[in-house]
């Protein structure tokens, strides 16, 4: 029987440390391109977020920048599901690898392994150090956000906020404070999931895993 802590009876097949559907060195060259481009994807992200603070006016160039990454946020959210997926205890005999509910917890053992792989504890830390750090970015932008988004200028009303059809008129500081704020908040949100792809995929290479190359771990199985 599985011990506290871990996620396989006996008898349940290992994980596997990539999605079936993929050999292992394609899967390896997949995961290369996505974590190169997810951590510079939270790098641009928290860039745009943070320069949107501290401005407190909207960058021209940012929302191409966004823009262009929604095809990487798509790959990346793709593959971490794939990768999760895989490292789960697989099916045998015709019947479903036991969970133990309880050991699900977020800040449980199973919970990290499924998420991350053997990814090293002090870059997990990093990993969610970076997710939060997008959330609390994106979160706080709500009181700036309270009167709506910039909005078409209007005769009378070259300063505009929309907030679901309600239209209000600002001042000019006001205008480019919300929209710091819009962009704030989707660069933090593409912060956060930019760090959770990237370490998703980066526990998937020996030189981030615990233990490195010499780690003896049930991912490595195939």
């Amino acid at each position: 029987m599985g011990t506290e802590g871990d996620h396989r009876d006996d008898g349940d097949e290992p994980p596997r440390p990539f999605p079936e559907v993929f050999g292992p060195a394609a899967a390896r060259r997949i995961s290369a391109v996505l974590a190169v481009g997810a951590s510079v994807g939270a790098v641009a992200a928290a860039a745009v977020a943070i320069a949107a603070l501290a401005r407190g006016r909207p960058a021209p160039a940012a929302p191409l920048l966004l823009v262009l990454g929604g095809p990487l946020l798509a790959a990346g959210q793709l593959w971490a599901i794939g990768l999760m997926r895989a490292r789960q205890p697989r099916r045998t005999a015709g019947r479903r690898a036991s969970v133990d509910l309880a050991s699900l917890a977020p800040w449980s053992r199973v919970t990290r392994t499924w998420m991350f792989g053997d990814l090293r504890a002090s870059l997990v830390a990093v990993v969610i150090a970076c997710a939060s750090g997008g959330w609390l970015l994106a979160v706080t932008t709500f009181p700036a956000l309270s009167s709506g988004g910039p909005a078409e200028a209007r005769p009378g009303c070259p300063y505009a906020l929309s907030n679901h059809g309600a239209v209000t008129c600002v001042t000019r500081r006001a205008y480019e404070r919300a929209g710091a704020a819009e962009q704030r908040f989707a660069a933090g949100i593409l912060l956060g999931f930019y760090s959770a792809h990237a370490g998703a995929v980066l526990g998937t290479f020996d030189r981030f895993r615990t233990g490195g190359r010499d780690a003896a771990r049930p991912l490595d199985r195939r």
